[in-house]
């Protein structure tokens, strides 16, 4: 388990890390394109004279907050990504920051191996919805090589 997510009402762990990520990478690009969309009109707005300055203003709030929220979103997404290439959960971020001695994840499989262990083995499908953890397909015990699921390797406790 990484963390629960009051936002998703759910932990997020590494059975659904994926759909976590592409949670935010999808809210990033949902908000960016009403950012990018909304500033034309709200630009075309205050430059009108037949519109209320009431209205103006609305819509001048509206974009700043659609902006701040851009930002935001896109930090949190960053952070997650990052952690996702560095092999770490958010618990490990935060035992890290309080023992500066650890420094690796045994988990670490280099830069693609961390984003194929949680967006799935075929990077064109790391955008879509797919399941990505099967047993005997990715997921490793222990930092081990073993697959879980095949002959002789641990199994999930159900």
């Amino acid at each position: 388990m990484d963390h629960h997510c009051p936002w998703l009402y759910n932990c997020v762990g590494f059975r659904n890390h994926k759909y976590f990520v592409l949670l935010l990478f999808y809210a990033v690009c949902c908000v960016t394109y009403v950012n990018i969309t909304m500033m034309f009109s709200v630009v075309d707005m205050c430059y009108s004279d037949g519109i209320h300055v009431a209205h103006k203003s609305c819509a001048v709030v509206v974009e700043t907050l659609s902006t701040l929220l851009n930002i935001v979103l896109a930090c949190f997404f960053g952070f997650h990504v990052w952690l996702a290439v560095n092999a770490m959960t958010t618990i490990e971020f935060c035992e890290k920051k309080m023992q500066p001695s650890i420094n690796n994840s045994i988990y670490d499989k280099g830069v693609y191996g961390n984003l194929q262990a949680i967006l799935g083995k075929n990077p064109l499908l790391w955008l879509v919805y797919a399941f990505v953890v099967r047993p005997g397909e990715y997921c490793c015990a222990l930092g081990s090589d073993s697959l879980m699921g095949a002959p002789g390797s641990p199994r999930l406790s159900r």
